[in-house]
């Protein structure tokens, strides 16, 4: 039985915390399952009393910090491919200037990624209700800082 606290009630969750530049950064999420989320947006919180909403194109899923770099795996549908998600990593080091790195289409889109070596690595999602084919699989994606 569910407490009547929780009925039909969407929980609110802070997911994927991390420390940068003074502030913690997280995503804020609806709780889709009992092991999923979705997420409604990228926050950053210098003290509870000032957090502030940052704006990226499509909804974060993931955060990295490497070597005084914030990077934002974000997706949303694509406008011109049917059935497609563009996939894209931002990048800031200092929460004001944010710079798009690299984006790409898949069909489905990217729940977390991994940066070792100058690779990219993403790991492929879907929602409870849309299962893909492709949930599960790995994406490797080459990248210089100095291109």
């Amino acid at each position: 039985m569910v407490p009547r606290l929780f009925r039909k009630k969407r929980i609110r969750l802070i997911v994927r915390p991390v420390h940068f530049q003074g502030a913690t950064l997280y995503i804020g999420a609806h709780r889709a399952s009992d092991h999923q989320w979705t997420p409604f947006g990228l926050y950053a919180a210098k003290d509870p009393s000032h957090i502030k909403k940052i704006d990226l194109l499509g909804n974060p899923w993931d955060l990295l910090v490497r070597d005084g770099v914030l990077y934002v795996l974000t997706a949303v549908e694509s406008d011109t491919n049917q059935n497609m998600w563009l996939i894209r990593v931002t990048a800031t080091h200092d929460l004001k200037a944010w710079q798009p790195l690299f984006q790409f289409e898949s069909p489905t889109f990217a729940r977390s990624f991994e940066y070792l070596n100058g690779t990219f690595y993403f790991g492929l999602g879907c929602e409870t209700d849309d299962p893909r084919p492709e949930t599960g699989s790995v994406l490797r994606v080459q990248w210089d800082p100095n291109e």
